[in-house]
């Protein structure tokens, strides 16, 4: 009890953690998804992304990772405690511990990623030149792209090309 209400992002693990208790041999998993968190608190330890909002994060993630909903007031919330990750879903066989477990790993994989973008923090020169600018422009619907790029693209010139485009995109816009 820190005296503040839990985030989204909390929220996610322990509900996670209380699903694993309804799945038999779950050991691995509980495991698995303190390890995934953290990899996450670490992150978020990091300085330049103490003042960020984790829950930025965790929407961003579902906007990658599933699907996007502008017709409900905290869609990824709503979506993930109330619809994905539910006892009933686990009951009824619907979602299973590899589910949770591809999702948890997913996570993992994106904190690292997203921290970059946020730090602007790349091996290559001109993908970290183009990161801080498009950090500068706010980016922003571009994050989860971004993340979804930097997960998949391994080729340092097609991402430097995604970049300029979402910054042109950016620069037009404002």
């Amino acid at each position: 009890n820190r005296g503040k209400r839990l985030s989204n992002l909390e929220l996610l693990k322990n509900r996670l953690i209380y699903l694993s208790t309804l799945i038999k041999d779950s050991d691995d998993l509980r495991k698995g998804i303190n390890d995934v968190w953290a990899t996450i608190y670490k992150e978020f330890g990091d300085e330049k992304l103490k003042k960020v909002d984790e829950d930025n994060f965790l929407k961003e993630h579902w906007i990658m990772y599933f699907e996007y909903d502008r017709s409900i007031s905290d869609p990824a919330k709503v979506f993930l405690l109330n619809k994905k990750f539910t006892a009933k879903n686990i009951n009824s066989n619907e979602l299973k511990k590899e589910d949770i477990f591809t999702y948890i790993l997913s996570l993992q994989k994106s904190i690292i990623q997203w921290a970059k973008i946020i730090k602007a923090d790349h091996e290559d020169a001109d993908v970290k030149l183009w990161l801080d600018k498009l950090n500068r422009l706010h980016w922003r619907s571009f994050r989860p792209l971004a993340m979804a790029v930097l997960l998949k693209e391994e080729d340092s010139n097609n991402i430097v090309e995604f970049l300029k485009a979402c910054e042109r995109f950016n620069f037009l816009i404002i």
